[in-house]
């Protein structure tokens, strides 16, 4: 697949447009089903007590299960950066799927030219590896054990706010205490230091300013 000539379809119809009032009556419905059958933790519902249930997505347009049309701005968190539903890349995973869906730990012609091509990105490809992962967290936990392993040391720093994922060694590194904060301990031997970021920093809104506190706050740790 050519990614070069990749652009999000269009989807048809106007959005944002509400058909009913969110929530609707079949939103309600699958809200109460769903709390029946999966923790709260299992499945973030946004910013209400319902939550949206997707019936269909086309570019960057969400259709919830009552007709209502949302904007999505979103993308998987990346994930779907070319939007939902691209007819090429919908083609590509029912091609794979009919060819081999799984592989476990065998090679594959698709597996070697996909790494291939991300190796092409890099400047020395010769002096770099893939190493692929199934999700964000198991990458983060693949970095933390090469780091600890490379360099002899145990301790990593990472900015306050930040998300690594709700695995055990990436929840560590988790700048956000509201989701770690019922767990009796994580992994050890993660320091977190402010982001210098001027909008929302403790120091003040001047760049500089924060940008010195945080490289001090970052040489006390080290």
């Amino acid at each position: 697949m050519n990614t070069a000539s990749l652009t999000t379809p269009a989807a048809g119809g106007d959005a944002p447009a509400l058909r009913v009032d969110h929530p609707g009556p079949r939103t309600r419905r699958l809200a109460q089903r769903l709390a029946r059958t999966e923790p709260p933790a299992g499945l973030s519902l946004g910013l209400t007590p319902h939550g949206l249930f997707v019936e269909s997505a086309s570019g960057a347009v969400i259709t919830d299960v009552d007709g209502n049309r949302f904007l999505d701005f979103v993308a998987g968190f990346g994930s779907v950066n070319a939007g939902h539903s691209h007819p090429r890349i919908a083609e590509a995973v029912a091609k794979q799927a009919r060819t081999a869906a799984q592989a476990m730990s065998f090679g594959s012609p698709v597996r070697v030219e996909l790494a291939e091509r991300l190796l092409a990105q890099l400047p020395d490809p010769d002096d770099y590896r893939v190493l692929f992962a199934a999700s964000g967290s198991e990458a983060v936990e693949m970095a933390l054990k090469l780091a600890r392993r490379a360099t002899q040391r145990d301790q990593v720093v990472a900015f306050s706010g930040a998300f690594h994922g709700r695995t055990q060694g990436a929840l560590a590194l988790m700048g956000r205490w509201s989701q770690r904060q019922d767990l009796p301990q994580t992994t050890p031997g993660a320091y977190h230091v402010p982001y210098p970021y001027p909008l929302r920093s403790p120091w003040g809104p001047d760049p500089k300013e924060t940008t010195d506190h945080t490289l001090r706050f970052l040489q006390t740790c080290l």
